[in-house]
């Protein structure tokens, strides 16, 4: 079961609620069922969990404790993201699905910069940090996985297929 750490009471529905129209998620069913097109990413420090909001293309910032929408960044520049992955760094790694990249952001809160990109990806919907700190990416129309280090293409495993070693469009990846 999951609880509002502030009130103590059980979370079934949660309203996201921002400063203006264009940061309003409207009323899902949060926790008794998935949010369509929704994964988060809980910062290094704990306090912020950064929600990645498809259906608007951009990353959405809750506060942790309360769930209380402190911002938003992404919008215009990620396309439909799927995912979300802080590196060892503290560097957000997003899962831009619509733009066939991990896009790599610092951020501060809900103030975020582009720092980089993997590019080369088809439809990435899952991304994951290894602990020697390489980044794996799901390619969902390229039914393989892509293994990055130091920003540059590694190698890809797998290929389309539902044999061993092959995949049907790859969704999320953990390590």
């Amino acid at each position: 079961e999951y609880y509002d750490l502030a009130s103590q009471k059980r979370l079934t529905r949660i309203a996201f609620h921002g400063s203006d129209a264009d940061s309003d998620f409207g009323i899902f069913p949060f926790f008794g069922a998935a949010l369509p097109g929704m994964n988060l990413a809980l910062s290094p420090d704990g306090k912020l969990l950064y929600v990645t909001d498809m259906a608007n293309s951009r990353i959405v910032v809750l506060d942790a404790m309360t769930l209380r929408n402190v911002g938003a960044f992404g919008k215009g520049s990620l396309a439909y993201p799927h995912d979300a992955e802080f590196d060892q760094a503290g560097r957000l790694l997003v899962a831009d699905t619509g733009n066939d990249r991990v896009a790599i952001y610092t951020v501060r809160g809900a103030q975020a910069e582009l720092v980089g990109e993997l590019k080369g990806l088809q439809g990435p919907e899952g991304v994951a940090v290894a602990a020697d700190g390489r980044f794996l990416a799901t390619n969902t129309r390229g039914g393989n996985i892509s293994v990055f280090r130091d920003g540059r293409l590694e190698r890809t495993v797998g290929r389309p297929g539902t044999r061993d070693g092959e995949f049907s469009h790859p969704h999320d990846i953990d390590v």
